[in-house]
């Protein structure tokens, strides 16, 4: 998962609490206001090992710009907030592929991926909620960014419902360019 810096992630949080209360959505604030990477179960006694290899392939990782741009929805059950660079998230994907094999835990329970990026609004929703969330959602405008400079991995034990964080992975440390901010001189 990535996480927006604590200005961006307050933000988005007091968004989610918004829809929470207009649309009596109560697990909409549950879920923390991150970017999913992949899903995926696999048993304690291989957790050591899978963190190991996590951190050597994300040492390598570079910091990377994160924009955020508008509404999207999940037909019927999920508003989110657009990832609108997408590029970074990807190539941090390909870099986690060679991990595949060991997040099988059977041959029906594969790790999934997040090829299209979202940062989770409210999921699970009433018909109801879905359609006067989106029909006001969308017209909404919003945008931030930030840059991904750590990778969270969480866990859940299997009758849980919130996810706890179990390690975090720093990045290489390049600095990346934030996006020029035009100020006024007069």
């Amino acid at each position: 998962m990535l996480q927006p810096h604590p200005d961006l992630y307050e933000q988005l949080l007091q968004l989610k609490q918004d829809f929470a209360q207009q649309y009596q959505c109560p697990d909409a604030v549950a879920d923390e206001p991150t970017i999913p990477l992949m899903r995926f179960q696999q048993f304690a006694m291989s957790e050591a090992t899978l963190q190991k290899k996590l951190q050597d392939l994300l040492c390598h990782q570079s910091p990377f710009l994160v924009q955020l741009h508008g509404f999207g929805s999940l037909p019927t059950h999920t508003v989110f907030v657009q990832v609108a660079t997408k590029n970074g998230i990807q190539q941090l994907l390909q870099q986690l592929l060679p991990l595949q094999s060991m997040l099988r835990l059977s041959q029906f329970n594969k790790a999934h991926y997040m090829a299209d990026p979202y940062l989770t609004l409210a999921r699970q929703l009433q018909p109801w909620q879905y359609e006067k969330g989106w029909r006001q959602y969308r017209h909404t405008p919003f945008s931030g960014s930030f840059v991904a400079s750590e990778a969270l991995l969480l866990k859940r034990p299997p009758q849980a419902t919130q996810f706890s964080l179990l390690t975090r992975f720093a990045f290489a440390a390049q600095p990346v360019a934030a996006p020029p901010v035009q100020t006024l001189l007069f």
